[in-house]
């Protein structure tokens, strides 16, 4: 009996949100806890097979960077006066849901695309439908970043995303298979407008009834007084030089990873005879390996640092993209898979991490701005450069590339920035 009520209270920590702050504050959490499940989920169905939706009409290796670069290039121009109106507008969930609503609804138009257009057109218009999911997205994204930050008391965050972050996953080491298997089950085209039609339903009904029904907490006095500050992000950049050594890694490490990202999964497909059901699995493996990895080296990094652990990772991750040049068969991504969420999860958390630390407080939000345009603007170039050197080197010399390209930024990371009490104490 205590062996099992010992389980029952791992369990519960792990998987549940803490509602240590109050009932009113712990259903609050919990719809949020369900709000991020159920959004993870219908990201699951959606994000990782648009490639292969639009790959199902004929799209070329161009077209299909072009798929990423598009979507980035949308999401730095809704990130800017996303934010800005994030400041001077009272109330900040309005904003998120009417955001998010949208973007769902972009999922829904993909899904009937097929009934009103075929190809060669089709393939632009998916783009274009795809892009503006992503500009929604992210024009909500600084309206949800606060609102979230006054929902949860900062003495349970650790604890409390921990919860969230492990229901995520959980959505998605579900979602991956199931959505794969659905699209094989049905076929192309079919298949993928089933799994989108799915994916828009689920982040609709997500909004609607989970985030829609918690309650907004008011506005402190700081972003009160915050919403009337004109933006002044050069001087402040120019006052924070490990900052922008930091931005400049970050630019070079993102520029080598969307080289080959939006390829692996169509060069599992066309190349290594994979297909969806393949694609799924190997996602749901990958979400697996990540949640074990951040229960793993969470205190590791602790101890050492974040920005330690982003070191070390970023010295590992280049090569992955190598073993990829070298894959004759599916089976030989498995054990990548297994292997890479691992360390992908600690790179991120400790990528996050880092940026806290080196953005002073009073200006966070801008630097974070700057710091996620610049993932962005990378987002859209290396993808577009992908897709021509793909077409004329061909896969696996792009993913030696990107291989080259992620270690040679972790150096320059290595060099340039150093832990913020390092860097204070040399001063």
């Amino acid at each position: 009996m205590s062996r099992s009520s010992w389980l029952q209270q791992q369990t519960q920590r792990i998987t549940w949100p803490d509602t240590a702050n109050g009932p009113v504050v712990g259903h609050a959490l919990r719809l949020f806890w369900w709000n991020g499940l159920l959004d993870n989920l219908s990201e699951a169905f959606a994000a990782s097979y648009l490639p292969l939706f639009a790959l199902s009409y004929g799209a070329t290796s161009s077209q299909i960077g072009f798929l990423s670069s598009a979507g980035n290039l949308l999401a730095v121009a809704g990130l800017w006066p996303g934010s800005r109106l994030a400041e001077r507008w009272p109330r900040r969930k309005p904003l998120v849901m009417l955001s998010g609503s949208a973007a769902r609804l972009m999922l829904l138009v993909l899904a009937l695309l097929p009934f009103l257009f075929h190809a060669p057109h089709i393939v632009w218009i998916i783009i274009a439908c795809a892009a503006l999911r992503v500009f929604f997205n992210n024009f909500g994204l600084p309206a949800w970043t606060a609102f979230t930050a006054r929902l949860v008391p900062e003495a349970t965050r650790g604890r409390y995303f921990g919860s969230r972050n492990f229901g995520m996953r959980l959505a998605t080491l579900f979602g991956y298979p199931l959505a794969g298997w659905l699209i094989g089950w049905a076929g192309a085209p079919q298949g993928y407008q089933l799994s989108l039609g799915l994916a828009g339903s689920i982040g609709l009904l997500s909004t609607v009834l989970f985030f829609g029904h918690i309650p907004e907490p008011p506005l402190t006095a700081d972003e009160q007084r915050a919403s009337g500050e004109p933006w002044a992000l050069l001087p402040a950049l120019r006052a924070q030089p490990l900052f922008s050594a930091f931005c400049l890694a970050a630019l070079a490490w993102n520029l080598s990873v969307q080289l080959a990202g939006p390829f692996f999964n169509v060069f599992l497909v066309s190349e290594l005879g994979g297909t969806t059901a393949t694609v799924g699995w190997l996602l749901a493996l990958f979400s697996l390996s990540s949640m074990v990895g951040q229960r793993l080296f969470g205190r590791l990094s602790d101890r050492r640092g974040s920005l330690w652990a982003m070191q070390l990772t970023g010295l590992l991750i280049p090569l992955f993209p190598w073993v990829w040049a070298m894959a004759h068969t599916p089976w030989h991504i498995v054990p990548l898979y297994a292997v890479s969420g691992l360390i992908w999860a600690r790179y991120e958390i400790g990528s996050f991490n880092t940026l806290l630390s080196l953005t002073p407080e009073a200006h966070r939000p801008r630097f974070v701005a700057f710091y996620q345009t610049l993932v962005f603007v990378a987002g859209f170039v290396s993808p577009l450069l992908g897709g021509f050197l793909v077409e004329a080197l061909g896969f696996r010399l792009v993913f030696v590339l990107s291989g080259v390209g992620r270690l040679l930024s972790t150096l320059l990371l290595i060099r340039l920035v150093r832990p913020p009490a390092a860097q204070h104490a040399a001063a």
